[in-house]
């Protein structure tokens, strides 16, 4: 007999398959929403609180009128994973503002979606090789920050580095200084600092961002592409994989760096440990 999955939709756990989500979702006809992806580690949402902040940050700025507290979405989120017998793996938060209307909303209540994936704790990641996305640029300003559900330029991103063979891609602000990749924060090592972009330059704020910096040296501060060719390591980071190294950057049809990885690895390690003893 097929296991059953669960989901947890506003006020219910339910069976995924009875899931049902209008045509008038405010998410799914305007992007008017966002989400958090957070790791399960032996049945615990790690990094929870960074999440939540992040979360209640978020729907502030989209104006979105949020009314659980912490410990309200600990308790949902708990009861979901051990329905259905994540020991390691992510849930995912979804918000969307609830109610009609078209580009003025009726409402800024909210909708709240609750799902979750088996996968594995932290491990050691593979390298991966990047380009710099050019077509399009993000914004320096608050939608930057937050994890919405329009997505459309890491989603361009993403088919442009396939298509050219490559794992990831750099996305570009409006100064063309480095933001971020697709679905990861970037940190740069040179000169033996550690260095990423700040939130005003339009970089994502991730929680896994959030939590190097907490626990590391990190200098905040606008990275040019010429700083990329000054770096002895590059690595991009997000919640679910941790440290990711990057081996090499495609600058041009004229130019690629390649980078060193130690410094990205010994901080994966720990990762790892944290992952033994959670």
């Amino acid at each position: 007999m097929k296991k059953v999955s669960i989901v947890y939709y506003n006020s219910s756990f339910i069976d995924k398959k009875d899931l049902l989500i209008s045509d008038s979702n405010r998410s799914l006809n305007y992007g008017d929403g966002l989400f958090e992806t957070i790791k399960i580690i032996n049945f615990s949402p790690f990094n929870f609180s960074s999440h939540i902040n992040r979360l209640l940050e978020s729907c502030q700025i989209l104006k979105i009128n949020f009314c659980k507290d912490e410990p309200a979405i600990l308790n949902i989120v708990n009861e979901l994973v051990n329905k259905n017998g994540v020991c390691n793996g992510s849930v995912k938060i979804h918000i969307s503002r609830a109610g009609g209307g078209k580009y003025t909303p009726l409402s800024n209540d909210f909708n709240i979606l609750i799902s979750s994936a088996k996968g594995n704790f932290f491990t050691d990641n593979n390298s991966v090789s990047v380009c710099i996305f050019r077509d399009e640029l993000k914004t320096k300003y608050n939608l930057s920050t937050v994890k919405s559900s329009n997505a459309l330029i890491p989603i361009l991103a993403s088919i442009y580095a396939k298509e050219h063979s490559f794992n990831n891609a750099i996305l570009l602000n409006t100064d063309n200084n480095i933001v971020e990749a697709t679905n990861s924060n970037i940190f740069i090592f040179k000169e033996n600092k550690l260095y990423t972009p700040p939130l005003s330059d339009g970089c994502v704020a991730g929680t896994m961002r959030g939590l190097l910096i907490r626990n590391y040296n990190v200098f905040e501060v606008s990275i040019s592409i010429s700083d990329l060719v000054k770096s002895s390591e590059v690595f991009i980071c997000n919640a679910i994989q941790g440290i990711v190294p990057v081996e090499s950057i495609y600058l041009d049809k004229d130019r690629s760096i390649r980078y060193g990885m130690t410094y990205a690895q010994n901080i994966q390690k720990r990762l790892i440990s944290l992952s033994a003893d959670y």
